[in-house]
């Protein structure tokens, strides 16, 4: 039972990193800094409480109840934190819609995080302690330790991502999860389990029976001051209705999504867009549906109206509100996946979506998705994109932004034209495009739609001819202006640049320093420092083994993250697909670090073996990079996890005559895998993939895997 109970940690872990990194994400508008600094220091602190705090596993005299305690703790402090992160804003006076600097945004996420990942990265070290104690005095307990959290956290992430996501509330999840910890504590059958079991079971028994309500309090804490009439959780995130007059705002993950009230922006899309084609019938609309735009497409009576958002809750939740008119056909699906299947063919296709500030949405302004969109068009079919501008002054990081997607479109299609409004519209079509305003008012006239706020006087606006002259020349883009690809997502990072440039201009100057580095001479600094890593591995002969984990951990995170976006950009966004990976990368961990567990008694030359098992990781990861394009990724991401874990279990047992504590050992090397995985994540995330590219980021993960090999021979 006592496994059970080390399980349960694996299975909270990974629950409390999901559910706290979207409270997070939804706090701060997250971009894919704010997602990359969380998943950081998540795994930096995990590794800080394994590392530090192991040290003082071996010292504790009561070592079981410390566990117990430990468990309760982690159990009760999840939904705690769930309820403050709701309402922290308010804590530290900050306005509703207004941005945080960057220190007070580090602040509220190291409180937000470090109190449960400091006690699961101790219970780490101190269950390896307890079970040397109850069993034998060695290295081999670490392994069973690492066997059982890994078993947990699949099994966790599995139900997680594939059931409790799509009907359940973080605090029934949370709930739920304490009940499991607090029957394993029942079961361990000592008084003090028992006693902490009974009370833990009675607190998520009330947690669970309180669950809307708490959901409901917590939520409006963190909108006080609106008329917060919905909220709730979907797999991809949260979502809040807002009430004003009568019109709705619709927020997911803290940034609004779009609102019922925006009808000059509804208008202007829906008219200018189907303008522009001389007879639009068939029509394809991606996102922000529910805002009412579709009622302004339907004025025109298509024959077809194909509507997909990606968030089913989005539509469950609008449905309460409006009606849904009959004649368009509501597809919850990937756009993407849906442009990859679809057999049919439209006159326009409108992408109405945020602008490209994460990973997931910057796909949707890719040269790949433009050439899946040319696919579906009819002869004089056309694209429509938007993206944000000034009426008044393009700056230079937004000037770089549109100048990318700019060029990224024109490589696509034959005719391509910008219209700034409200937004920059970019049309493009392998038919010339009239945009002349005579006609197009002309047009308009004989149409004859009736709208509340687009005018023929709208279209003389739009279509000024200086306004028109300064936007093309804005956007006038040259050879060494970036095209956005899957593969090279270039601009989520320039977006990022627009951002830092409103809320954190320090940060401008280092992402803009990132972008003028070269692959080459990257690639020779790395070098030096890991050679001089290396030297120093040879004189302090201890930081041989922890240097290995690290860089193994940082590979294999990193290879983790570049499968994934390798999978996207094939296949398009799958949310449990997603949850597949991560699923299969645990459960590649956990045979490797059984395998070598059960054969640990066979093993005399446990350094010779790790040499080995390295050596077999790095011919993985190049077979993987030879045939990115062809070989089945999730199998990838299970291969790449299986001699990683092996590794653990073989560096824990040659690194014992170092660190003979076992709960000091596993601190330092559980430790060291994470911080290395912690640093992965923001550096593969923010740098690595946008500026050189999945290709060759996936070559510095091989030189990586490279040295952690000569590493191994210190």
């Amino acid at each position: 039972m006592l496994l059970i109970a080390i399980g349960l940690i694996g299975t909270a872990a990974i629950t409390s990193q999901i559910l706290l990194v979207r409270e997070i994400i939804n706090l701060f508008a997250g971009n894919e800094l704010f997602y990359g600094l969380t998943i950081f220091l998540w795994l930096g602190l995990y590794a800080a409480g394994s590392g530090l705090f192991g040290r003082l596993a071996h010292k504790l005299k009561e070592k079981f109840n410390a566990f117990i305690a430990l468990q309760f703790a982690i159990a009760t402090l999840l939904p705690a934190e769930i309820f403050i992160s709701r309402s922290i804003k308010n804590l530290f006076g900050i306005p509703l819609g207004a941005t945080a600097d960057l220190n007070t945004t580090l602040i509220i996420i190291f409180i937000l995080l470090a109190p449960i990942t400091m006690v699961l990265g101790f219970q780490f070290s101190l269950a390896s302690t307890l079970l040397s104690e109850i069993f034998k005095k060695d290295s081999s307990q670490i392994s069973r330790v690492y066997i059982a959290e890994a078993v947990g956290a699949i099994l966790g992430g599995i139900v997680l991502t594939y059931l409790f996501l799509f009907f359940l509330n973080a605090f029934q999840i949370a709930a739920i999860l304490g009940g499991l910890i607090a029957l394993s504590l029942i079961l361990l059958n000592k008084n003090s389990s028992r006693k902490f079991g009974n009370t833990l079971l009675v607190i998520s028994a009330i947690i669970l029976l309180t669950s809307p309500l708490l959901d409901y309090q917590s939520s409006q804490l963190g909108w006080r001051g609106y008329n917060l009439i919905e909220s709730a959780d979907s797999p991809y995130g949260r979502i809040s209705i807002l009430e004003d007059q009568g019109e709705y705002n619709f927020f997911e993950n803290g940034s609004l999504f779009f609102s019922t009230a925006d009808k000059v922006g509804n208008e202007e899309v829906a008219h200018l867009a189907m303008l522009l084609h001389p007879n639009p019938k068939k029509i394809l609309l991606i996102g922000g549906g529910v805002s009412g735009i579709t009622d302004e497409f339907l004025k025109y009576n298509p024959k077809r109206f194909d509507y997909v958002e990606l968030d089913y809750k989005v539509i469950e939740l609008a449905k309460k509100f409006k009606s849904f008119n009959p004649k368009i056909n509501t597809h919850t699906i990937d756009g993407i996946e849906f442009i990859n299947r679809t057999e049919n063919r439209y006159d326009l296709i409108v992408v109405n979506l945020p602008d490209p500030a994460t990973a997931q949405i910057n796909r949707f302004y890719t040269q790949e998705f433009f050439k899946g969109c040319k696919k579906r068009l009819e002869k004089k079919g056309m694209l429509c994109i938007t993206l944000n501008t000034s009426h008044s002054y393009i700056g230079k990081e937004l000037k770089s932004l549109n100048q990318s997607i700019n060029k990224t479109f024109s490589s696509v299609f034959k005719h391509s034209v910008v219209i700034p409004g409200n937004s920059n519209y970019f049309f493009g079509s392998e038919s010339w495009i009239n945009d002349n305003r005579w006609t197009l008012r002309r047009r308009w006239r004989v149409r004859n739609i009736k709208t509340d706020f687009f005018r023929s006087d709208t279209l003389r606006y739009l279509l000024w001819p200086n306004k028109i002259k300064y936007v093309s020349e804005s956007l006038e883009f040259d050879d060494a202006t970036p095209v956005n690809t899957n593969l090279r997502p270039i601009s989520y990072y320039l977006e990022l640049l627009v951002w830092s440039s409103h809320f954190y201009p320090p940060l401008k100057r280092i992402f803009y320093a990132l972008m003028q580095i070269q692959f080459v001479p990257f690639i020779s600094l790395l070098i030096v420092f890991l050679a001089g890593l290396k030297f120093a591995s040879i004189k302090i002969r201890k930081l041989a083994l922890p240097s290995v984990v690290t860089l193994l951990g940082f590979t294999g995170m990193g290879v983790q993250l570049i499968l994934i976006y390798a999978f996207q950009s094939l296949y398009g966004y799958v949310y449990q697909t997603i949850g597949l990976f991560t699923a299969l990368f645990m459960g590649g961990l956990t045979l490797g670090s059984f395998l070598t567990y059960k054969l640990s008694g066979r093993t005399r030359d446990p350094l010779r073996a790790l040499k080995m098992t390295i050596f077999i990781f790095l011919l993985i990861l190049i077979a993987i990079y030879i045939y990115l394009n062809k070989f089945p990724l999730p199998l990838a991401s299970l291969l790449i996890s299986l001699p990683i874990g092996a590794a653990f279990p073989l560096a824990v047992k040659i690194h014992e005559e170092h660190k003979p504590e076992i709960g000091a050992l596993a601190g330092i090397l559980y430790g060291s895998d994470l911080l290395g995985g912690a640093l992965a994540a923001i550096i593969t995330t923010i740098f690595f993939i946008p500026i050189f590219g999945v290709v060759q980021t996936f070559m510095i993960a091989i030189l990586f895997g490279i040295v952690s090999l000569i590493m191994s021979f210190s």
